[in-house]
């Protein structure tokens, strides 16, 4: 009988420690209210569909046209010699979606094959709206960008969609001087231009 009185005690002192214990750390096991000893962080995240990475060599690209003589340029709407610039897309991957052109043409891409438009940003020139400003000491001329396909991509329009491929793919532009109706003169000249692609 002293067993089972001895027993019970333990068995309520062991309840009651417990009991302690859990009021006493309930709530702070965590140490969220002991300074040095916790933190937050706050994350705002936008994710966002892209079929490519653009590659670092062509986040940003300068370009030379090199000398053109006004010889070249002696008649409205002529145009110098046209220089490449390539812009590379990486890890380039598929997507299920049904595409279909916005300028109207035939259908020149299969369905789930993703494709891309340039939009391209910049001052337009005054007097040939379908051309870029440029700026410096020459005038009668307009700087003229062309699609892979030599069609010419008009400022804030997008150009024809051009198909991507799984991988790596290179997007051709090409850079031409045209002239203008204004009358020539010679000088050093520059632009700056944006490019957005937009992916179907």
């Amino acid at each position: 009988m002293n067993l089972n009185i001895n027993l019970a005690c333990l068995a309520i002192f062991i309840a009651f420690s417990l009991c302690i214990n859990t009021l006493a750390y309930g709530g702070k096991q965590d140490n969220w209210d002991v300074y040095g000893l916790n933190g937050e962080v706050h994350m705002n995240v936008g994710l966002v569909e892209s079929p490519c990475s653009l590659d670092i060599a062509s986040s940003s690209t300068e370009i030379d046209l090199g000398s053109i003589t006004q010889r070249q340029l002696n008649k409205a709407g002529r145009h110098s010699t046209s220089i490449p610039v390539h812009i590379m897309l990486n890890d380039c991957m598929f997507n299920n979606n049904v595409r279909s052109t916005t300028h109207g043409d035939n259908l020149y891409f299969i369905q789930s094959q993703p494709s891309v438009m340039l939009k391209i940003f910049g001052d337009e020139d005054q007097d040939e709206p379908s051309l870029f400003k440029i700026y410096g000491d020459n005038e009668g001329v307009a700087l003229r960008i062309e699609d892979m396909e030599h069609k010419a991509i008009h400022p804030g329009e997008p150009s024809r969609p051009q198909l991507l491929l799984p991988g790596r793919n290179d997007l051709v532009l090409y850079v031409q001087l045209s002239r203008t109706t204004k009358p020539l003169s010679a000088g050093a000249f520059r632009a700056v231009i944006n490019i957005e692609l937009e992916y179907n």
